[in-house]
Parts: C-alpha cells; sequence; structure tokens
C-alpha cells in the first residue's frame, strides 16, 4: 500500500474525489467487443474464446492476425499442457463466450468443458490514464473434487523482432535456449536469426513478473503480472516461455501464474496488464538496450491505480517515509525525507511511464516547482545513496 495515496497514511482537513479514467467497451461488428482509448484500439472476439484477436497502437497491430488455423491474437490455457494435451480445451480457446457488460468492464463467460469441467471468465478494462489494459482470468473448478492448475496467457506476435524479460532464479531450458542471450540479468530473444523447426521451437525461463517484445514496427509491448517463484510454476512448465513456430511466422509471448490447488466449485482469479508504447529510434532495438530497459522499468514500476484518485491537503507530516504537501498540488511541491536522510533525487513520472522532470533536494530545501507540469495524476519517486527509494501518488491540479 506505499504506493497508494497518502491519505491512507495522514490527518486529512478536506478530500475531494474524481472518477477513474476508465474507458467503456463498445459493441463492434458481429461477435466482437472492444475499447479505444488514447492512441491504443482492442478487438475481443466472444465467438473465437473471447480471446484478443487485435491490439493496435496508432492502427499498427501488435499482434500476429494471420492464421488460417485458430492461431491468432491472444488466449488463455490452464497449465500444464500435459493434463489436456493438445488441442485446447474448446470451450476455454475457441468456442463462443457468453457476454455482460458491467460499468466499464467487459465479462465474458465460458461454458464448462465437460471432461475438465473446467470453464473460464474473462473481464477486460481499458485505463486512459496510463494507456493500460488490463484482463483478469478467472478459472473455475466445476469438479467435485480439488485439482491443481496454474493460469497461462498465450499471447501471439510476428515472428520478428526482439523479445525480453527480467530473468528469475533458473537458467534458460528448451530446445531453442542457444538462441536466448543473458545479459545484465535479462533475457534476450532476437528472433530475425531464429533456426525454427519441430525439434528447435521455445524456450522456458523462470522470470521476474513482466514480459516484453519490441517489433520492427518501433513499438514496445509488455505484459505485467504477479512474479512467481520458480518452485511455484506448473510441472513441467515456467513462468515464462517463449516458442516460435516451425514456419516462422509467429512467436508465442508465454505467461503462466503460480500452479496452485483449486477446491470443487472454486476458482484462481489472475490478472495481466498489457502496455504498448513507441521507441523512439530503431538503433535502440538491440540485444542489451538500456533503452528498452529503462522503458520497461518505468512501465514495470507503474504503480496500480485506483478505482477513484482522492486528493488530501495535509495538516500534519510525519516522521516515517517520505510525506509530498499539499496535495493537491498547484504549482510547488514540498517533499518531506525522512528524520535520518539528508539529501535525495525527486523524479515526476507521468501515467505513461515517461519521466516529467527530475530535482535534486535536501531536508532544508526539499520545494520542486510543477509550475509548467500539465494537470493530472504522477507518480512521485524518492530516491537516495542511502536507500530510501518510495514513490507515491499524487495529483496536480
Amino acid at each position: 500500500m506505499t504506493n497508494k495515496l497518502i491519505l491512507l497514511a495522514t490527518l486529512t482537513i478536506w478530500q475531494v474525489c474524481t472518477s477513474a479514467q476508465s474507458v467503456a467497451p463498445q459493441k463492434l461488428t458481429g461477435k466482437r467487443y472492444g475499447f479505444a482509448f488514447n492512441n491504443v484500439t482492442v478487438e475481443i472476439d466472444t465467438a473465437d474464446g473471447a480471446r484478443i484477436v487485435s491490439f493496435k497502437a496508432d492502427n499498427k497491430e501488435i499482434l500476429y492476425t494471420g492464421s488460417t488455423q485458430d492461431m491468432n491474437g491472444s488466449t488463455f490455457w490452464p497449465s500444464p499442457q500435459s493434463f489436456w494435451n493438445w488441442p485446447p480445451i474448446a470451450e476455454i480457446d475457441n468456442k463462443a463466450y457468453a457476454v455482460k457488460i458491467t460499468g466499464n468492464k467487459l465479462k465474458m463467460e465460458g461454458k464448462t468443458n465437460a471432461t475438465h469441467k473446467l470453464s473460464v471468465t474473462k473481464i477486460f478494462e481499458a485505463d486512459s490514464r496510463d494507456t493500460s489494459f488490463t484482463i483478469t482470468y478467472i478459472l473455475i473448478n466445476h469438479n467435485t473434487t480439488t485439482k491443481k492448475y496454474a493460469p497461462w496467457e498465450v499471447t501471439r506476435v510476428l515472428a520478428e523482432g526482439l523479445t525480453f524479460f527480467g530473468k528469475g532464479t533458473t537458467e534458460v531450458t528448451g530446445n531453442m535456449k542457444t538462441n536466448a542471450v543473458v545479459a545484465d540479468n535479462t533475457v534476450w530473444y532476437h528472433q530475425d536469426s531464429t533456426n525454427s523447426g519441430s525439434n528447435f521451437n521455445k524456450f522456458f525461463c523462470d522470470g521476474q513478473g513482466w514480459l516484453a517484445h519490441a517489433n520492427k514496427e518501433n513499438y514496445l509491448f509488455l505484459k505485467k503480472f504477479e512474479n512467481i517463484e520458480a518452485a511455484n510454476a506448473a510441472t513441467g512448465e515456467a513462468e515464462i516461455e517463449v516458442y516460435t513456430a516451425d514456419n516462422h511466422a509467429y512467436t508465442e509471448l508465454e505467461n503462466q501464474g503460480a500452479y496452485v490447488s483449486v477446491n470443487a466449485g472454486d476458482s484462481i482469479k489472475w490478472k495481466v496488464k498489457w502496455y504498448v508504447r513507441k521507441i523512439e529510434s530503431k538503433n535502440d532495438i538491440f540485444t542489451g538496450s538500456q533503452k528498452l530497459i529503462s522503458i520497461a522499468k518505468r512501465l514495470i514500476s507503474l504503480p496500480e491505480l485506483p478505482d477513484t484518485f482522492s486528493t488530501t491537503r495535509i495538516s500534519q507530516v510525519k516522521n516515517q517515509g517520505i510525506n509530498l504537501y499539499p496535495v493537491p498540488v498547484r504549482e510547488k511541491l514540498t517533499v518531506k525525507l525522512p528524520d535520518n536522510v539528508n539529501k535525495a533525487t525527486v523524479s515526476i513520472y507521468n501515467m505513461q511511464g515517461a519521466m516529467v522532470l527530475s530535482s535534486d533536494i535536501t531536508a532544508s530545501n526539499s520545494s520542486i516547482s510543477l509550475k509548467h507540469v500539465p494537470a493530472g495524476p504522477y507518480v512521485c519517486r524518492v530516491y537516495s545513496k542511502s536507500g530510501l527509494n518510495e514513490n507515491k501518488f499524487f495529483l496536480i491540479q
């Protein structure tokens, strides 16, 4: 909760609430629904497993859409694959889902598979504040006994460009491991040099809760999810799997949650957040690129946005952690440092993850001018050589 609004730990004089900038879903042609927010559009096909069949930024497609054999877009499977083998469970992967819209949430419910007695519900949301798209997957056990599953998102992109993710505690395994390069605790996979084939098509690795792909159109696509310990992955699986099709048409960016016991009638709820950002230059897309790492780190460090932004003017400053005042800010933000910190660097980020300013402060001179920063929600990061590293929401009015 350290990243939530500071009103949770302070005494208030007054409070104002503003509504969330979530985006209403739209009914599209046929059985498709979607969202349009900022420069992003999303389409979900209810007749095809409620899969995401289009995810565009600036009208540039991020997903693979060229399959004639139901291998397009982004889908969901239960893990491990060993208990259902191939093909995927149709009621989960490619059959029709029922649709329900509640507020700005698009809810799709699949039917129960007769053999495995599983069903999946997907809840889709979009937020214009940080240009994010969130999917909540609910895997329901309709068996009369406890079963064990892990959630598994499979997202297909063109087999080109650069895939990368933070390396966890295990080494890269699988028949395509030689194409994965580890540098700066990051696993990199440059797809243009891949030798794919039936015996050379995938690798596995523990991750750090995110998976990114930079494509040839200069867009960075990043998926953020709960990080799991390597020991908590499903049998024969891993938190991250990257698979390239035999014909090198597409690559699957696969992320999995924890392998857990699910009681009869109970469910797993698992959330994945998507971001897409424009990369300034093609020259930044290479193995080991610090520019790509910087963009990815900014995105994964963005805190969860509350349903409403509450803004508070502070009448009492506490001596634990940092405090910001006044909130909301109009022109000048004061940062109160902990008693044991004399100097620190303050960086202000917008909800796209871009830094809008950075300034050094001291305990005796801790005010920052925000006169030329546009109104809206921001994250203030305060860090120092002594180990202070804290993020807080605030609002500029």
